[in-house]
């Protein structure tokens, strides 16, 4: 897949869609579900690729959003990283370090109801730090704006059976709904997109 989109308003911010989760209990991989006849996870790198540049997916070997990518850096998880959306930012913020971004927006694949500007209101909020989005649920790390170099604004812990952030960040406040209500409306609308047989 190759993104036509106009010049984006931030060069120095990468982005990255994260969808690398299994998606059991969807009963099949989210990130190939069908929202307005659009795969999520493009959807997801479409709204990305307005705002910043270069964009990458983070997905599992072998999975439909890998296939899905088309010509797009896919980033698997780091071996013997714990799984989880952490790791694939931690996969991230190491390639949009060696693109020379100065931070990296990631958003969830499986949220396309949020606002259109929120990737938009991050970066110019993130600044030379971070920035996250905020809901009534409270702070939502899977929508934010990560400094790639690790200035005062984040700190990524590890430990052996999994990872943390611990962030001192700007927030972005979007109290207008949960993300609970985000993704609720998103399975709602989202049809699985059919395998091809053959």
């Amino acid at each position: 897949m190759a993104l036509q989109t106009p010049s984006p308003p931030f060069q120095d911010v990468a982005g990255l869609v994260l969808a690398g989760g299994r998606s059991i209990r969807f009963g099949g991989e989210k990130a190939a579900a069908l929202f307005g006849g659009q795969p999520l996870v493009l959807r997801a790198a479409g709204r990305l690729a307005a705002a910043c540049a270069p964009v990458a997916i983070n997905a599992r070997p072998g999975s439909e959003a890998e296939r899905l990518a088309g010509t797009l850096p896919v980033l698997h998880d780091r071996p013997g990283d714990p799984e989880g959306p952490l790791a694939g930012i931690r996969a991230g913020l190491a390639w949009a370090r060696g693109q020379g971004a100065a931070g990296l927006a990631v958003i969830p694949c499986d949220a396309p109801v949020t606002p259109d500007d929120l990737v938009t209101r991050l970066i110019a909020r993130a600044g030379n730090g971070a920035a996250m989005a905020e809901t009534e649920d409270g702070a939502e790390p899977l929508f934010a704006v990560w400094p790639t170099r690790r200035p005062g604004g984040c700190c990524m812990t590890w430990a052996p059976r999994g990872c943390a952030f611990r962030p001192q960040t700007s927030s972005t406040s979007i109290l207008a709904k949960s993300l609970r209500r985000w993704r609720r409306g998103s399975a709602k609308a989202a049809k699985r997109q059919p395998r091809k047989t053959g």
